[in-house]
């Protein structure tokens, strides 16, 4: 059974050091200002088991539709994935029956809705919620209906996480080629410009620190750290089953209105990504070209980036593993 026995803010350091393809900022973590780099370009592993084929298997998308007026831009993202079964998430009666009219008036076939508790945003209803239905899918897809008021770029941000996550098909069949192998953890939209010199723990290492330990596993403040910022990304669902079997629930999560960083949601959204990282799976960032995404440096064109595997700063590990598509 969860049970948090500390809310610590953790701590966020104003000094940023940078070491080769690092930035150290109450962690290590890749330098996403400078985009997938050719140099580092490889060759990809031929040593991995490569389970069967995904694309005749049905693929779970699992939506939290809290802002019913953005569902419709998702609903058009995701018409590329054929082989898909939504389950949705809402926090009142009168949304879930307007979804479902907004749904059957679409044509998407097959969904399921459950009303749920506006506590966890997006990611209770997943770990929580929807866990039993959603293991039994091989993979798995979150999104929401994204609004961050308090972000003044919001609108590019979900639009550049929507592209970077639906893409097209191109772009969907190289996430599932990556999530074939059998040592693979997530696929991820590159984080944009202005969120870069963020990635790091903020207020929420002690938490994440507590929720690792009663998985077995340790981490240090120092470690390697990315997250999908912004809670949108492909995953091999058994990397998220212990955090699904952690026993959660909705009093755990802080109540509404929350705050902007050090909360329950927060720190799980960053060990979403950390805990396959321990666990030793590869994890990959979608590039969609420099121009949507804000920078000034990377290629123009739409590239998957193989993330670092060791935690290990010191143990000198290129930034990126770049595959252009």
């Amino acid at each position: 059974m969860f049970t948090l026995t500390q809310k610590s803010i953790g701590i966020t350091k104003d000094l940023v050091v940078t070491d080769g393809n690092f930035h150290t900022a109450s962690c290590c973590r890749p330098r996403w200002e400078v985009g997938p780099n050719t140099f580092y370009k490889q060759e990809e592993k031929q040593n991995l088991s490569i389970l069967g084929s995904y694309k005749d298997k049905a693929i779970a998308i699992h939506c939290h539709a809290y802002h019913l007026d953005l569902v419709l831009d998702l609903l058009d993202a995701w018409q590329c994935i054929s082989n898909r079964y939504v389950f949705f998430s809402t926090d009142t009666y009168e949304k879930a029956q307007s979804l479902d009219k907004l749904l059957k008036r679409k044509g998407e076939k097959n969904y399921s809705i459950k009303i749920t508790k506006n506590t966890g945003r997006d990611i209770a209803p997943l770990l929580i919620d929807w866990k039993d239905e959603i293991r039994d899918f091989s993979i798995l897809i979150h999104c929401h209906t994204k609004k961050s008021p308090h972000e003044p770029t919001a609108i590019s941000w979900r639009n550049a996480l929507i592209s970077a996550t639906f893409g097209n098909n191109y772009l969907n069949d190289k996430a599932l080629e990556y999530l074939q192998y059998r040592n693979s953890g997530l696929v991820f939209p590159w984080p944009p410009q202005f969120m870069s010199p963020i990635m790091n723990w903020g207020k929420n290492y002690y938490i994440c620190k507590q929720i690792m330990a009663m998985l077995g596993l340790k981490i240090k403040q120092n470690d390697l750290l990315y997250f999908p910022a912004g809670s949108f990304f492909w995953a091999k669902t058994d990397a998220l089953i212990p955090l699904m079997d952690l026993g959660l629930n909705h009093k755990h999560f802080e109540t509404e209105p929350i705050s902007l960083d050090g909360t329950l949601s927060h720190a799980l959204e960053r060990c979403i990504a950390l805990l396959p990282m321990l666990e030793k799976r590869t994890s990959y960032a979608t590039w969609i070209g420099h121009d949507f995404n804000g920078y000034q440096n990377g290629p123009k064109q739409a590239c998957i980036a193989q993330l670092p595997e060791n935690m290990n700063i010191n143990d000198n590990v290129s930034l990126i593993n770049y595959y252009e598509i």
